[in-house]
């Protein structure tokens, strides 16, 4: 059977996805999330902590660095 492209991503991602409660996945402690913020590096939740501010207190990239960023890694899925 010839499958496409899109088909075989689909697949892949089904399989990853369930293959994640194998691999032993810890859950990260309701503590460990409310003191989130003393934690910078560690984005715990989608926006960082449960304030939401979607701010890290790191300093590596700044004003003065910004500018040169590059991309390190780009993926552009034709269709989903």
């Amino acid at each position: 059977m010839k499958t496409t492209a899109p088909t075989r991503l689909l697949m892949v991602a089904a399989l990853a996805a369930l293959s994640v409660p194998a691999l032993g996945v810890a859950q990260v402690p309701y503590e460990r999330i409310l003191d989130a913020a003393s934690e910078p590096g560690n984005w715990l939740t989608y926006s960082g902590t449960y304030g939401a501010h979607r701010y890290s207190t790191l300093d590596q990239i700044d004003r003065d660095n910004v500018g040169r960023l590059q991309p390190a890694w780009i993926y552009q899925a034709r269709s989903l």
